[in-house]
C-alpha cells in the first residue's frame, strides 16, 4: 500500500530526494525499534515499518539515475546500483548470520540494516543537494570541475567499501571453513579411519 501512494506522490510533486530520504530513515528507524524491541508485537510492528520503508524507498530511488544522468551515464548509473546492489545481496545474509552467531540475536543485525538504510537516504540526500548546485552552477555559467571530482570520489568510495568487505568476509569464512577441516574431532576420525583401516 505504501509503495502504490508513496511513487505517484512523487510523480505529482516531481520531488525525488526526499521521497527516497523519509522512507530510508523509517526503515532504519523501524529496524533499530526491532532490533531493541523485547515485546514480540513490537518488535513486528517495528520491523513492518522498516519493510515499509524499503518497500516506498525503492520505485522512487530507482527513477534517480534518470533524473541526473542520461544516455549512457545512465546506463553505467544503473550498472553501478546493481553491481553494488548485488554485493550487498551477498554480504548482507552472511554478514546477518555471522553476527547473529557472534552475539546470539539478530539485534545486531538488525542494527546493522538499520545504519545501512540511513546511510543509503543520506547519500541519497548528499548526492541530490551535489546534483542540485551543479544545476545552479551551470546556470550561471560556471563550470562543476569541483563537484565532479567529489562525486567521482564518492563512487569510488561506494564501489571500494562492498570490495572490501567481501574480502574480509571471504576471508573469515575460508578461515572458518579451514578450521573446520583441520579441528580436533576431524583428527580423530582421520585417526579412526586410520585404525580401522590397518586392523
Amino acid at each position: 500500500v505504501a509503495m502504490v501512494l508513496w511513487g505517484p506522490h512523487s510523480d505529482r510533486t516531481g520531488e525525488r530526494m526526499w521521497h527516497v530520504c523519509a522512507p530510508a530513515c523509517l526503515g532504519a528507524t523501524g529496524f533499530l525499534a526491532s532490533a531493541s524491541a523485547s515485546d514480540p508485537t513490537l518488535s513486528l510492528l517495528a520491523l513492518t515499518c522498516g519493510a515499509v520503508g524499503i518497500y516506498a524507498a525503492l520505485p522512487v530511488f530507482w527513477t534517480l539515475p534518470t533524473v541526473m544522468l542520461s544516455g549512457t551515464a545512465a546506463a553505467s548509473g544503473i550498472a553501478l546500483i546493481n553491481s553494488v546492489g548485488n554485493l550487498g545481496g551477498y554480504i548482507g545474509p552472511y554478514a546477518v548470520g555471522w553476527l547473529k552467531d557472534w552475539t546470539g540475536g539478530y539485534a545486531a543485525g538488525l542494527m546493522v540494516l538499520s545504519g545501512a538504510m540511513l546511510g543509503a537516504g543520506l547519500l541519497v540526500l548528499l548526492t541530490g543537494w551535489e546534483a542540485v548546485a551543479l544545476y545552479r552552477a551551470r546556470r550561471r555559467g560556471r563550470s562543476g570541475a569541483r563537484l565532479h571530482v567529489r562525486i567521482v570520489a564518492l563512487f569510488s568510495l561506494v564501489a571500494v567499501v562492498p570490495a572490501v568487505l567481501v574480502a574480509v568476509i571471504s576471508v573469515v569464512t575460508i578461515n572458518r571453513g579451514l578450521d573446520v577441516w583441520f579441528s580436533q574431532r576431524t583428527a580423530e576420525i582421520v585417526n579412526a579411519s586410520v585404525n580401522v583401516a590397518s586392523a
